[in-house]
C-alpha cells in the first residue's frame, strides 16, 4: 500500500531486466565420519551435485601430508539435484588412504580441508576456493570403530612367510603375531606363530615365520595340504 493506505492494483509485468547470479559459492562447514566412510559438505547456497567431482578434494594431515580423494568409486550420494549439503560416500581405497597416515583424519583439528575447484551452484559459477594455507578444519568428526577383517591368508614354506590380507589398512605395531595360530581341519591344536612382522600400515602384512615355526609346520599335517590352513587370530591380537 501506498502511504495512504491505497493498496496496490494488480498487474502481471516483465521484468525490464535480469542479472543472473555471477557470485561463487562458498563451502561453510564440513564433517567427516571414517566410521561410516562419509563426507559431508555444507554450502552457503544450493549447488549442482550433479557436477561434484570429489577428486578436487584434499584433506591435509598435521605433518602437512595431502591426500586427494582420487578413487572414481567415492561418489555423491545426495538425492536431491540441487543441495545446499552434498555427501560423498568414501571408497575404501580413499578411506584407507586416510587412515594410512597417523596424523590424518583422526581427529577434529587433523582433519583439513582444501580444494581449487570441484562443484558448481546451480547457475555454473564455481565453488570458492580454499587453499592449502587457509585450510578448513572439520566441524564435526567421527572416528572409525569398526574392527578390521582379514579377508585372505597365505602361507609360503619355500620363503617360510605367512601373508595376512585385512579389509582395511592396519598398523602392522599393532599386530601381536604370537597370539594367530594356524589351524589345519585335522589338527585341532594348531601351532602358535612367532615371526618378523615387517613394518608399515597396509591392507596385506608379511611375517618372516621363525625357523622353530616352519619346523613345527613340516613336521605337522598342515605341511601335506597347505591349501586347506586357515589361522585363527585371537582378540586383541589385531587392532587398526
Amino acid at each position: 500500500s501506498d502511504m495512504a493506505l491505497n493498496a496496490v492494483a494488480s498487474a502481471n509485468i516483465s521484468a525490464s531486466k535480469v542479472s543472473l547470479d555471477r557470485t561463487p559459492p562458498e563451502l561453510a562447514s564440513f564433517s567427516l565420519s571414517l566410521n561410516s566412510s562419509m563426507l559431508s559438505l555444507t554450502f552457503n547456497e544450493p549447488v549442482n551435485v550433479s557436477s561434484a567431482v570429489p577428486s578436487g578434494l584434499k584433506l591435509l594431515s598435521l605433518s602437512n601430508e595431502s591426500v586427494a580423494l582420487a578413487d572414481p568409486a567415492t561418489v555423491a550420494v545426495t538425492a536431491d539435484p540441487f543441495s545446499i549439503v552434498v555427501l560423498f560416500s568414501l571408497s575404501p581405497a580413499d578411506s584407507n588412504s586416510l587412515k594410512a597416515i597417523p596424523d590424518l583424519a583422526v581427529s577434529i583439528s587433523s582433519s583439513r580441508l582444501y580444494f581449487d575447484s570441484f562443484v558448481a551452484d546451480v547457475d555454473g559459477n564455481e565453488v570458492e576456493s580454499v587453499r592449502a594455507g587457509n585450510f578448513m578444519e572439520a566441524a564435526r568428526y567421527r572416528a572409525d570403530k569398526i574392527s578390521p577383517s582379514v579377508v585372505d591368508v597365505s602361507l609360503n614354506l619355500d620363503d617360510p612367510t605367512l601373508i595376512i590380507t585385512f579389509d582395511e589398512v592396519v598398523d602392522a605395531a599393532k599386530v601381536n603375531v604370537t597370539q594367530i595360530t594356524l589351524l589345519h581341519p585335522d589338527d585341532a591344536t594348531g601351532i602358535s606363530l612367532d615371526g618378523t612382522l615387517q613394518s608399515g600400515i597396509n591392507t596385506t602384512h608379511s611375517i618372516k615365520l621363525a625357523k622353530k615355526v616352519t619346523d613345527a609346520i613340516k613336521l605337522s599335517t598342515i605341511a601335506q595340504n597347505i591349501n586347506s590352513v586357515s589361522a585363527d587370530f585371537a582378540a586383541g591380537s589385531v587392532s587398526d
